[in-house]
């Protein structure tokens, strides 16, 4: 869904980055909020669709004014789902516009029908572009614990909670972020109308997460749904067992921005077919890591992806001091020394990267 800022079709008039018009249909728009440790500065935002189904932010910032005009038109636009044009806004990125004092709105004899607002079955997200807004009907099976994720705010550093979910319909279940502002919104078990969540593409796998604007209404229970394929979190598994084998790992290009594995290659470039970004190819090689093969005391084989580091740390717990200073592949000493040791090994789940190894003492 990109666009060129001449192109009419996305209904975006600039003629400078401080002088942009925008048409559509108001689908969102947030009360008046403080900013973080600044009670003296507000800022709201709002979410238009566009005539093509992009989805365009505008965000003003205002001292200490409790009022502010131009948020009380778009809320009555938002309200009655009628077509609007603002103006006057400065073009800040692709999808990102910042509101003046000298930005206006008026009605504007439009025929949209936001996709985003259309409710969906969870298995047609799989069908969706990476950023995508959706909305849809689902249960809330299980909720995950708290996460600690940090975000590089200007010179400072924000630390912010979320869960993951896992939530499902009578087509599929599939694994849903939630933020710290939206745990009290949500029960285990109850079902609810959610209305503009994101779609994201993580190693080809989709998930759904929260925005601010993301609302959630309770309705009545919707039934049976599909649990066939539960989602799992992510969680650490601690195995006992020895390595059996130790080699490269086999690499597959994947696209940098949504991780999809359905990439075009050529010489020198890389385009990914799932969200078309388009870049050159760099040298990707994991030379800081191993792919381990263990014997599980249960007598099951599982692929792990070791750092390098942690097999010589492991070398030289067992006086085998020298060979970490060898060639972990070539010289054949380093498995057959390994092979031999009972090991107790702690990794995760979902990437399979081993958190921690040492030797067993039984």
């Amino acid at each position: 869904m990109k666009r060129t800022n001449t192109s009419h079709e996305n209904s975006i008039s600039i003629n400078n980055t401080s002088n942009v018009t925008i048409e559509g249909v108001v689908v969102a728009i947030s009360n008046l909020t403080h900013k973080q440790n600044q009670r003296t500065t507000s800022f709201w935002t709002a979410l238009l669709c566009q005539s093509d189904q992009n989805i365009i932010r505008i965000t003003k910032y205002l001292s200490c004014k409790r009022k502010c005009t131009l948020h009380e038109k778009l809320v009555d636009f938002y309200n009655k789902q009628d077509g609007c044009e603002v103006n006057k806004l400065k073009f800040n990125t692709d999808d990102s516009y910042t509101a003046s004092h000298e930005t206006t709105v008026a009605a504007k004899q439009l025929s949209i029908k936001p996709n985003c607002l259309e409710l969906i079955q969870l298995e047609q997200i799989e069908s969706k572009c990476d950023g995508e807004y959706i909305s849809f009907l689902a249960k809330i099976l299980e909720i995950g614990p708290d996460e600690n994720v940090i975000f590089n705010n200007a010179d400072k550093r924000v630390l912010k909670l979320k869960r993951a979910i896992v939530i499902a319909d009578k087509t599929t279940s599939i694994c849903m972020n939630i933020w710290q502002d939206q745990f009290h919104l949500i029960k285990q078990n109850s079902s609810y109308k959610i209305k503009l969540a994101k779609v994201k593409f993580f190693n080809n796998e989709a998930s759904v997460t929260t925005i601010s604007s993301t609302t959630f209404e309770e309705i009545n229970d919707i039934g049976d749904v599909q649990t066939s394929e539960i989602v799992e979190f992510d969680h650490d598994i601690n195995v006992l067992g020895s390595i059996v084998s130790i080699g490269l790992i086999e690499q597959q290009p994947v696209c940098s921005k949504c991780y999809s594995k359905s990439v075009e290659i050529t010489e020198r470039t890389l385009k990914c077919n799932r969200c078309k970004t388009r870049y050159i190819m760099k040298n990707d090689a994991q030379e800081n890591r191993l792919k381990l093969t263990i014997n599980t005391s249960d007598d099951k084989s599982v692929e792990l992806i070791i750092e390098k580091q942690k097999i010589k740390q492991l070398l030289e717990q067992c006086n085998h001091t020298h060979l970490s200073e060898e060639d972990l592949l070539e010289n054949e000493s380093v498995l057959l020394t390994l092979s031999s040791i009972s090991l107790s090994i702690k990794y995760n789940s979902k990437n399979k990267t081993v958190i921690n190894i040492e030797i067993h003492n039984i």
